[in-house]
């Protein structure tokens, strides 16, 4: 009876010569082979922390991707042309790996003020590699399923889901698709690898994001809308670096909050809230968009070393080693997601921290407060 060792060995080489065939077909393509890396039916599997939450399977799948000799770039479309597309649209304008082949918004004409062609769904799917999802979760309606069913793969602006549940279906479909989920928390991107990967033990952190806003921005359109919005302040300005706390400290198992003012129902202004997470560590989180100035702290003090966050600014000690990282332009960290999520859809990386499922612990943060909304008063 062959072993385990032997039947992955056949497998490995009726892949390789499956892609072999597949190459002298279609010259213009190259398929390959390769480790897809933690795919899990579960994606808590693959969530934050990556110490303290153990990958799921790997499993051997065959993809279709450009040759990366080709030099033919990503063909990218913009859904939503807000604020967030306009970045977006900005960003992809920089990179020679990539170009935006359809602006998707409900207002005519605003894809040609931005530049772009102008297309409509699901027209705007059609000969697509990737489509970057710049709405809120209630406005998405089928787009995400829709993309992934043309065979493109996804970035989505945050706050990355309505609830955890949504989180969920979105990777199972990402899965069942073989396209890959990621999402737009450049931030990530802003800390020193070893300082991201680093176990800080059971830790106590501080996060203060004020962000100033004026109240009309909360009380009309779709931002009053707690159903559109997914939340005020605290989902839209301080998802940022609340996603941070939960790379570095790990899953959050309880959400407690002490004060909050909305401006309407479920969208906050003002909010402080304590945290525990399943590594031991606590935090304590306080989010406005009433303050004058901007300013973005996240403090961590562990047992294996501790961390400051200013303004984009690192400062880290991990066993006895300092880190430093100076403050970069959020429009650089928001390159350095589409970077690494090109480069995986070619197969030249594993898609790591730009990775919806890393996204579970801030989804699981952000359900929690709306859930409890209703129950606290200021």
């Amino acid at each position: 009876m062959p072993t385990e060792i032997h039947q992955r060995a056949w497998r490995a080489a009726y892949l390789d010569t499956v892609c072999s065939a597949l190459n002298k077909i279609a010259p213009r393509m190259q398929v390959a082979r390769l480790q897809t890396g933690p795919i899990a039916t579960n994606p808590l599997e693959t969530a934050p922390g990556a110490p303290r939450c153990r990958p799921g399977p790997s499993k051997a799948v065959l993809v279709l991707m450009r040759s990366a000799g080709s030099h033919e770039r990503v063909r990218v479309a913009v859904v939503g042309l807000g604020r967030a597309g306009e970045q977006h649209a900005a960003v992809l304008a920089g990179l020679d790996t990539a170009t935006v082949t359809a602006g998707v918004d409900l207002r005519a004409g605003r894809a040609a003020q931005l530049g772009l062609p102008e297309r409509g769904l699901p027209a705007a799917l059609d000969d697509v590699d990737l489509v970057a999802v710049c709405l809120p979760p209630g406005q998405r309606g089928g787009i995400v399923e829709a993309a992934f069913a043309a065979g493109a793969h996804v970035l989505l602006e945050k706050p990355p889901a309505a609830d955890p549940a949504e989180l969920t279906a979105l990777l199972q479909r990402a899965t069942g698709a073989n396209r890959l989920a990621a999402v737009m928390f450049q931030h990530r991107f802003a800390l020193p690898d070893a300082v991201l990967r680093h176990d800080f033990g059971a830790a106590t952190a501080t996060l203060l994001v004020a962000r100033p806003r004026p109240e009309r921005h909360y009380t009309t359109g779709w931002r009053a809308d707690r159903f559109q919005a997914g939340g005020g302040a605290t989902a839209h300005l301080g998802a940022h670096y609340l996603d941070l706390a939960c790379q570095i400290l790990g899953m959050p198992a309880e959400v407690s909050v002490l004060r909050r003012r909305d401006a309407a129902a479920g969208i906050d202004v003002e909010l402080a809230a304590r945290v525990s997470f399943g590594s031991g560590s606590e935090l304590m989180l306080e989010v406005t968009s009433t303050a004058r100035h901007r300013t973005e702290r996240l403090r961590v003090r562990g047992e294996h070393g501790w961390l400051e966050v200013t303004d984009g600014a690192t400062s880290a000690s991990l066993g006895g080693v300092r880190h430093r990282r100076a403050a970069r332009p959020a429009a650089q960290l928001r390159a350095e997601v589409y970077r690494e999520l090109i480069a995986a859809s070619y197969g030249h990386r594993t898609l790591d921290w730009a990775a919806l499922a890393r996204s579970v612990g801030v989804s699981r943060i952000l359900h929690s407060l709306q859930q409890q909304a209703t129950a606290v008063r200021p």
